[in-house]
């Protein structure tokens, strides 16, 4: 992301915060979307999914002491209050983000791409990594395809490897049922979503910024994106819902 851009989104999101809470601001479920947290260094501008360690700690503490943060459930999304999740299964979530989450205790999904827990890389989970992830009981273990590739892109029998086959291999993997599933790169449609619903999920989520309100569609929830440029008065505008405009650019 560019300086000018987030900017621009500073400027967009204070009218927009003026506007939306003077005329339109509801109650509802605020689901935030991370994926890595460095104990070391930070993303900045260059890596926007890259949040420093301080600085993700700065934020629940500000979610603590500003919602009602629960665990990200089929049931939950329908009462108000927030849910934390991680995208994609970076190794991170369990050296760095477990601790802290354990230590305020405060309830996290990770979203993970079974190709990632094979690779040899070690920025993602191991196969070892994942269960001990499972193991503890503030976290909750979803999907997010098998190659992360967009859905909508795929064909009929590429999409199902993509949503059948990764829950199978994770499920295998942590012996345990698997029933939320993260949309990568957000991109979701209704043959998608009927995939999902026939592969026996109970919720899925996009990356479209917004609360979500009262009879929200479970299979095509919305999400608030964090960014390691996200100070605290940014931070604040997106659980206030100042950047909800951002629901526009999908």
């Amino acid at each position: 992301m560019k300086l000018w851009k987030k900017k621009v989104g500073d400027i967009v999101s204070k009218f927009y915060g003026t506007y939306n809470h003077q005329f339109h601001h509801k109650n509802g479920h605020l689901i935030l979307m991370y994926h890595s947290v460095s104990s070391t260094t930070c993303g900045g501008y260059s890596d926007i999914y890259t949040i420093n360690k301080s600085l993700f700690q700065e934020q629940m503490l500000l979610l603590l002491s500003s919602m009602d943060v629960k665990e990200l459930t089929e049931e939950s999304i329908f009462q108000n209050g927030a849910s934390v999740t991680f995208d994609d299964g970076f190794a991170d979530n369990l050296d760095v983000v477990a601790p802290i989450m354990d230590d305020l205790k405060i309830p996290f999904t990770v979203f993970v791409t079974s190709d990632y827990l094979r690779s040899t890389s070690n920025k993602y989970l191991s196969i070892n990594g994942l269960r001990d992830l499972s193991t503890l009981s503030n976290v909750t273990i979803g999907a997010h395809g098998t190659s992360h590739c967009r859905l909508t892109d795929c064909n009929d029998t590429e999409l199902n490897k993509e949503i059948f086959n990764s829950k199978k291999f994770i499920e295998d993997t942590v012996g345990i049922s698997i029933e939320s599933m993260s949309y990568p790169h957000g991109a979701v449609d209704l043959r998608v979503i009927n995939k999902v619903i026939l592969g026996g999920y109970k919720l899925a989520v996009g990356s479209r910024f917004g609360i979500n309100q009262p009879n929200p569609d479970r299979y095509d929830a919305s999400r608030t994106e964090i960014w390691s440029i996200d100070g605290t008065e940014t931070f604040l505008a997106k659980i206030r819902g100042d950047w909800d405009w951002m629901r526009w650019k999908h």
